[in-house]
C-alpha cells in the first residue's frame, strides 16, 4: 500500500498506451505473467518475462460494431477501426513503447449516402520499470502520455481511404488531448498462485484526504489466479496447462467498477510454441452504462511470432460486436 500511495503522486489524467488491443484478451489479467502484453496490465511482471527478447513489435486492428448497421448503411464493416502499431524495447527491468494510433469515430450518413468519420491519431511513449524481490514478490511502476491530432467530416470508404487518411493528410491538434498517466503494481506468487494488485493515476485539483483514499480504492484493481505446472516432475513440458483467474476493479466505489472472471487452457508444443485460447467474462459499470461482454481469444506462439484473435460480444452495449487481431515479431 505505500509503494501504491508513493507511485500515484506522478498520476495526472487518463491512461495512456496500455490498455489496448493488445491487453483486452481474455489472456490478460493483472495477476498473469511471462509475457510483455502482461507488462502492460501490470508493470510488476516485468522481471517474470518468459522470454528474454531485446525488442517486440506489435500490428493490432480492432473494430467495435453495431450489428443493426449491417446491410443499413454504407460500409457496414467499417464503423470504429482502430489501427495500432507499437514497438518495445526491453533490457532487464526496464521496458520502454511507443503507440502509433489511427481511430476512426463518429460515423455519420450524409443525405446523398455518403459516409463521414472524424479520425484520430495518437502518439505516445511509456516507460516500464519492474523490480523483483526473493522469490515470491515484484513491483513496478509505468509512466505514460502523449496526445492526438484529428481530421474532421472525412469521407472514407474503405481500406485505402483509411491509408491516405492515417498517413498522407494534414492533422490538426486535438485541444486538452495531452495525456499523463502512470500506474504502480504489486505481484505476489508462487509456483501456481498469483495475487496482483495495481493502481492507476488517482492525483488531481482540490482533492481531500478522504477523496484521495476514494480514488485510491476505486481506482485500484485486485487480482488473483491458478496456474498449473508448466513442466512435470521429470522436468518435461506438460502438453496442457491450466490456468483461471478474476479480478475486481473500483471496490464499489470507483467511476469504473468492474468484475472479470476468466480462464484459458496452454497447448505447449514445445518451449517456443504454443497455442493458448481461453475465455472472460466482464461486467463493467462505468460512466457510459452497464456491459456485460463475453470474450473468447486464442493466441498462437511461434518462435519470435505471434497472432491474436480476440473477439468478443457485449450484450447490453450500442457496440456489441469487438473483434481484433494482433500480430508480433520479437527477437
Amino acid at each position: 500500500m505505500v509503494c501504491l500511495i508513493l507511485a500515484s503522486v506522478f498520476g495526472a489524467s487518463e491512461e495512456s498506451a496500455a490498455l489496448n488491443a493488445l491487453t483486452s484478451s481474455a489472456l490478460r489479467s493483472p495477476s498473469y505473467s511471462g509475457s510483455i502484453e502482461d507488462v502492460f496490465v501490470n508493470p510488476a511482471t516485468l522481471p517474470l518475462l518468459r522470454d528474454q527478447k531485446l525488442f517486440k513489435v506489435s500490428v493490432a486492428t480492432s473494430e467495435s460494431y453495431n450489428t443493426s448497421l449491417f446491410g443499413s448503411t454504407p460500409s457496414p464493416f467499417l464503423q470504429n477501426l482502430n489501427t495500432e502499431i507499437q514497438g518495445t524495447v526491453t533490457s532487464g527491468s526496464l521496458a520502454v513503447s511507443a503507440k502509433f494510433s489511427n481511430r476512426l469515430r463518429d460515423k455519420r450518413i450524409t443525405e446523398d449516402g455518403r459516409g463521414l468519420f472524424d479520425v484520430y491519431t495518437g502518439v505516445d511513449i511509456e516507460l516500464d520499470l519492474g523490480y523483483r524481490i526473493g522469490n515470491n514478490f515484484s513491483f513496478g511502476f509505468r509512466l505514460g502520455g502523449g496526445n492526438s491530432l484529428s481530421r474532421q467530416g472525412k469521407e472514407i470508404k474503405g481500406p485505402v481511404g483509411v491509408i491516405e487518411n492515417a498517413l498522407f493528410s494534414p492533422y490538426e491538434k486535438v485541444s486538452g488531448s495531452e495525456r499523463f498517466s502512470s500506474t504502480v503494481g504489486i505481484l505476489v506468487f508462487n509456483d501456481n498462485l498469483s495475487f496482483g494488485m495495481t493502481t492507476k493515476s488517482i492525483i488531481g485539483e482540490g482533492i481531500s484526504m478522504d477523496g484521495f483514499f476514494r480514488r485510491l480504492m476505486g481506482n485500484t484493481t485486485l487480482a488473483l489466479s491458478f496456474i498449473g505446472d508448466r513442466y512435470s516432475a521429470e522436468g518435461d513440458l506438460n502438453l496442457i496447462v491450466p490456468r483461471i483467474g478474476g479480478s475486481l476493479t473500483g471496490m464499489g466505489i470507483g467511476e469504473e467498477r468492474s468484475l472479470t472472471i476468466g480462464g484459458d487452457i496452454s497447448l505447449q508444443f514445445l518451449k517456443n510454441a504454443y497455442l493458448d485460447v481461453g475465455m472472460k467474462y466482464l461486467y463493467l459499470a462505468g460512466s457510459d452504462g452497464i456491459s456485460n461482454i463475453l470474450s473468447f481469444s486464442m493466441l498462437g506462439v511461434m518462435d519470435d511470432f505471434s497472432l491474436g484473435l480476440n473477439i468478443s460480444v457485449d450484450f447490453l452495449g450500442e457496440y456489441d460486436l469487438l473483434p481484433s487481431l494482433v500480430f508480433t515479431y520479437s527477437n
